[in-house]
């Protein structure tokens, strides 16, 4: 993906529009409640509905009749901030950003703060637009701020909630379903988050032998939610819940109910997630697409030649945004590099009658690119590993790694690779290990290679993989293991 630092690695991307947009025209700074250098040390505390205002600063002769609001937290920014936070949806993975009617060269608006389910530290920045054409932000004209970035959004304290902000410790118990229940088709899960004060929801997930195999999210306010056992295999697994004061991983609340444990069985009185002796998986096929747009959804197109019961692996990523997943679908994994490359791993067991092309994302991702890769012969999906490790790492260089994974559990485990990269030439391309197979390179808008192979021996250890780039890049990638 070509990149370069004067305008991806120093522009505050949660509120600035796309480097392919036209030049700005105006240079709006915040006048209300506060300005920028004032509320950045010493934010000032709102709640209900407040007046946001700013002057203009364009040029004479030009007009405007919208407004964008744009607000959110991120603490690779604002060190404040506890995590992207998006209250005005119900499954928020991405900053809130509206368009709003004002007359001609308003220069305030009133603006809702109660939306905000947690009170917390908020970045909000205010755009301009004539007629839905983009006019310049906050950001057009803005100086280096005190955290080293061009950030001159204003910094709010949202106090809406009595007793405070966001919870700072919880015991999170499992309601839904009993200890040892057998489950199938669409059931019913539960948790209490016990908080002691305002989370953003209960993260309710499961998987098997310490390997996580999906997340359920239960809002605040609710104390359950939906889970189609018919898509993953029978057998036993193990469940546990916690709270999450933000939508991303950044807001976990450091503790987790007692585990519960749990049977699916959709297909007969003895389930079992026992792998078959001798059984070898095999590649089926991938599909890839890409979009060179800010704020889209993206789809993956299931190979023509899928069968009942393949497993589909898909690797979504994208710039400064995250990619939420369709019914049915299970998050593998989800990591970010320094640079605000998020990549997102996930998994579906395909049958006949299912869809053929899954969306991902909600209309917020930029510059998604997808991958999509079926297997056949697979039990189930086991353990990740991602790059970076840990998250938020800086990956600039002229190679990626991703780490080792544990030794495994049968003959013939499949590994699968996926290595993306931001660079600064179109004419980028990475090349990966030599030891893999079924590779694919791929220079659209990201720099991309993908592959796998079998792992004959049970209890070897899958080895670190290295894939190589014709020139330094920002590396963000994802391993996993497939047990047939």
């Amino acid at each position: 993906m070509k990149r370069t630092l004067s305008i991806f690695g120093f522009l505050m991307i949660l509120c600035s529009q796309p480097a392919r947009a036209v030049r700005a025209q105006c240079a709006p700074t915040w006048t209300t409640p506060g300005t920028w250098q004032s509320t950045q040390a010493s934010p000032p505390t709102v709640s209900g509905t407040i007046t946001l205002g700013w002057a203009a600063n364009c040029p004479s002769g030009v007009t405007y009749n919208q407004v964008q609001i744009n607000a959110g937290c991120n603490d690779s920014i604002n060190p404040n901030c506890t995590g992207w936070v998006n209250p005005f949806t119900s499954y928020p993975y991405e900053f809130y950003s509206q368009t709003f009617n004002v007359p001609t060269n308003a220069t305030s608006m009133q603006f809702d703060t109660t939306q905000f389910p947690i009170d917390e530290q908020y970045d909000v920045a205010v755009g301009l637009l004539n007629n839905s054409a983009w006019l310049g932000n906050v950001d057009a004209n803005c100086p280096t701020d005190q955290y080293g970035r061009q950030d001159c959004d204003i910094a709010l304290q949202v106090a809406n909630h009595a007793g405070g902000g966001a919870a700072t410790s919880c015991a999170p118990v499992i309601t839904a379903p009993g200890n040892n229940a057998t489950l199938s088709g669409v059931v019913t899960v539960g948790a209490s988050a016990n908080c002691n004060g305002a989370y953003n929801h209960i993260d309710w997930s499961w998987g098997t032998d310490g390997a996580n195999l999906g997340n359920i999210d239960i809002p605040s306010g609710s104390s359950t939610a939906t889970f189609d056992t018919t898509q993953y295999p029978d057998g036993s697994y193990q469940a546990a819940a916690s709270g999450m004061t933000s939508s991303d991983e950044s807001g976990w609340v450091p503790s987790n109910s007692p585990l519960s444990y749990f049977i699916i069985n959709n297909s007969g009185p003895t389930p079992t997630s026992t792998p078959t002796p001798g059984r070898v998986i095999s590649f089926v096929r991938r599909t890839q697409r890409t979009s060179n747009n800010w704020r889209v959804s993206i789809a993956a197109d299931a190979p023509a030649n899928i069968r009942d019961g393949d497993v589909i692996i898909v690797d979504v990523t994208s710039y400064n945004s995250i990619a939420t997943r369709p019914s049915g679908w299970s998050l593998l994994g989800l990591v970010n590099n320094s640079e605000q490359d998020h990549t997102r791993l996930f998994a579906h067991i395909w049958h006949q009658g299912d869809p053929r092309s899954f969306t991902f994302g909600n209309g917020n991702l930029n510059f998604p690119k997808i991958i999509l890769r079926a297997y056949r012969n697979v039990t189930r999906v086991g353990t990740t590993i991602s790059l970076p490790e840990p998250s938020g790492a800086v990956t600039w260089g002229s190679s990626g790694t991703i780490g080792s994974l544990p030794p495994t559990q049968v003959p013939n485990e499949e590994y699968v690779g996926f290595w993306m990269g931001a660079g600064g030439d179109s004419n980028q391309s990475i090349t990966c290990s030599s030891d893999l197979t079924d590779i694919n390179s791929d220079s659209d808008l990201w720099a991309s290679c993908d592959g796998d192979k079998n792992i004959s021996t049970q209890g070897a250890v899958p080895a670190a993989e290295t894939a190589s780039g014709n020139e330094n890049f920002y590396w963000i990638g994802y391993g996993v293991l497939l047990t047939p």
